[in-house]
């Protein structure tokens, strides 16, 4: 059976464009990024505020599967043949203190992808995804500000119709708004609006040219769009089986202010009669504007405290480069490791599931191996690494930064 990450991989072989040759001169370029217009939020309590907002946002509109982007902060825009090109802008992502972001994706039950009926619905070429046109255009809200935590790091709050996930220094509280329940965890790795904004660098060789009759009927109600420049890259799809799907990348640039409005893909597979339909979009406000302190205000509990094994003493006497690890698969397989770091190394040991947290001196190793050394269901969650597997046992890298990489042991 192909998976949605098996999938993904696949398309990422794909060869990626080539960038203009001129790309590093105009990235040395400095913009002024204009000043926005700012509605601050009232006084409502913020989890019920976002539960209404999302209820809202909910679009049930047809559209595809993935496209890797999440943040365009500053755009500048600069001739490229035929078209135009756009390449984010190194010094002006760095002066980005705040930022709110519209991340519209399909979200739904798996779908069947049928390419070739004389094979098992799950037979490659066959597959199932729940990225596809069937499932609806659901919106995830993201408001980011830098340097107000106490540790100066990065503040996060991402809401969806079902949830609310707040990020302060190293602390993630989790609410799901349909059963209440919280998952608190620690997660080192720093918030910054460089990471967020990485994925952009993807569209800087694309060659844009200039659209007509386009459709924006998906875009949000607040969005103006109107004294946009709007721009589309066109391209073929990886074929799998005998389709050979057509894709396409639209930008609305504002061009007084060179700021990226949206950004939309769309494709016209998995549909009959190949008709286009928006695979995921973004859309950006509200950059540089000040953003209430009410917004990423969330308290910690005992009980939260409690589900890593801490006290909200030992909790706060914990750095900002404390994380939290997560052992999950067969409930009750034995197992027995270790943590090492630059003051030396700790044993670990229990059954499945398992969470410790460690507070590390420089980069931390992980290891961990199954008592009767069999094969077993294994999964880790460190910071932002969630992998799954069977095997016999585990490695981890955590480094001082909290960047984490993991690999099964046979």
């Amino acid at each position: 059976m192909n998976t949605d990450s098996e999938i993904e991989n696949w398309l990422r072989k794909t060869p990626p464009p080539t960038p203009p040759a001129d790309l590093l001169t105009t990235l040395e370029r400095q913009i002024e990024v204009p000043v926005a217009t700012f509605r601050a939020t009232g006084s409502q309590q913020v989890g019920t505020a976002l539960r209404t907002w999302w209820r809202h946002l909910w679009m049930p509109v047809t559209g595809l599967g993935t496209a890797t982007v999440a943040l365009i902060l500053g755009l500048i825009v600069f001739s490229g043949g035929s078209g135009r090109s756009i390449a984010a802008v190194g010094e002006n992502l760095k002066r980005v203190q705040s930022v709110r972001v519209l991340h519209y994706e399909r979200i739904g039950p798996a779908q069947h992808v049928v390419r070739d009926r004389s094979k098992q619905v799950n037979g490659w070429p066959n597959f199932s995804t729940s990225q596809h046109p069937d499932n609806p255009l659901l919106a995830t809200e993201i408001w980011f500000r830098t340097g107000a935590s106490p540790g100066g790091n990065g503040e996060m709050v991402t809401a969806r119709e079902t949830e609310t996930i707040w990020n302060r220094d190293n602390r993630e509280l989790r609410v799901d708004h349909r059963t209440e329940n919280r998952r608190f965890r620690l997660n080192s790795q720093p918030l910054d609006i460089s990471q967020l904004a990485s994925p952009v660098l993807a569209l800087s060789g694309y060659s844009f040219q200039p659209a007509a009759k386009v459709d924006a009927t998906h875009a949000g109600p607040q969005l103006v769009l109107s004294n946009c420049w709007v721009g589309e890259y066109r391209y073929a799809g990886p074929a799998m089986g005998e389709k050979n799907p057509n894709m396409l990348t639209r930008v609305w640039l504002d061009e007084t202010a060179l700021l990226a409005r949206r950004i939309e893909w769309i494709s016209d597979d998995y549909t009959a009669g190949a008709e286009p339909w928006v695979t995921q979009a973004y859309e950006f406000y509200d950059f540089d504007q000040p953003l209430p302190d009410e917004l990423f205000t969330f308290e910690i509990t005992q009980t939260d405290a409690a589900g890593l094994g801490l006290s909200l003493e030992e909790l706060q006497a914990l750095s900002v480069k404390a994380f939290s690890v997560e052992l999950t698969g067969e409930t009750g397989v034995e197992f027995e490791g270790s943590i090492q770091d630059s003051q030396g190394s700790r044993e670990i040991a229990g059954r499945l599931p398992f969470i410790f947290v460690h507070d590390p001196v420089g980069p931390a190793s992980i290891k961990m191996r199954f008592k009767d050394a069999q094969r077993h269901n294994v999964g880790i969650n460190v910071n932002s690494l969630r992998m799954a597997t069977r095997a016999s046992g585990l490695v981890a890298e955590v480094s001082a930064e909290g960047l984490v990489g993991a690999q099964s042991v046979n």
